[in-house]
């Protein structure tokens, strides 16, 4: 069960993703009407040992931004992450807060990111310590990333012109380059929404021990709706169950 939870975490919500190789390229600008930024409410399904596992993913527009809500529990356990942001006068995505609490049979943890962008700082709480980094314009939290990268595909449609996407993102207490390659394209996957094309990334990682893949849906505005990860011999798989768009 422990396992599975992180998994939704890692793999649905990317949030521990590891360092790759490019050099990241400022991410593209965006404004309060871009697709990637149409809130939505996702729900996904997993299996572990027959036990059934959902996950909630929520984008909604606030007074002064935007949050990226992403959920998921069941009788043993609960995580709950989210991330505040807006956009600057250049139509850059800018990280406010965020947070990730987790309790997994009896056992808590949580983290805290806020960022101070009059200020130039991000300051990283977790595990009873706090560290202070110098913040810029194009960095990126733990879930507003995701959100840049949408924007990304769409603007690059998918693979026609360009292979990589990679952006710097504040993880816990340091800036780490996170990395995606597309590996394919038009893959039709039957989801319960009906029959999907989709496009397909892998997470580019210094060491091969663990691979993960994901299958995003362009007419969904690039929205992961499958994903697989496959660590010592293990693979995990969940898929989209319902997506409805909000108002």
């Amino acid at each position: 069960m422990r396992s599975l939870l992180l998994f939704l975490l890692t793999t649905l919500f990317f949030a521990s993703a590891l360092a790759g190789d490019s050099t990241p390229e400022p991410p593209a600008a965006l404004t309060a009407d871009h697709p990637a930024l149409q809130p939505y409410h996702a729900v996904y399904t997993a299996h572990y040992n027959r036990m059934p596992i959902e996950a909630h993913r929520y984008l909604r527009a606030e007074e002064d931004g935007f949050s990226l809500v992403t959920e998921a529990r069941n009788l043993l356990g609960r995580i709950h992450e989210e991330e505040n942001f807006y956009l600057d006068e250049q139509g850059l995505l800018i990280p406010v807060s965020y947070v990730y609490n987790r309790s997994i049979l009896g056992t808590s943890r949580k983290e805290t990111i806020t960022v101070d962008g009059a200020a130039g700082t991000s300051v990283t709480r977790r595990k009873g310590e706090e560290t202070q980094l110098d913040f810029h314009p194009g960095q990126l939290g733990p879930l507003s990333y995701q959100i840049a990268m949408a924007a990304d595909l769409a603007t690059h449609n998918g693979i026609e012109d360009a292979h990589q996407f990679s952006y710097t993102v504040i993880h816990r207490g340091r800036l780490r380059d996170y990395t995606y390659e597309v590996t394919a394209q038009d893959i039709e996957l039957d989801t319960p929404l009906g029959t999907l094309s989709t496009i397909q990334l892998e997470r580019v990682r210094e060491s091969d021990d663990r691979e993960t893949v994901l299958w995003l849906a362009p007419e969904l505005n690039y929205l992961p709706v499958k994903l697989m990860q496959i660590e010592d011999g293990t693979t995990y798989e969940m898929s989209i169950k319902s997506f409805t768009l909000e108002p």
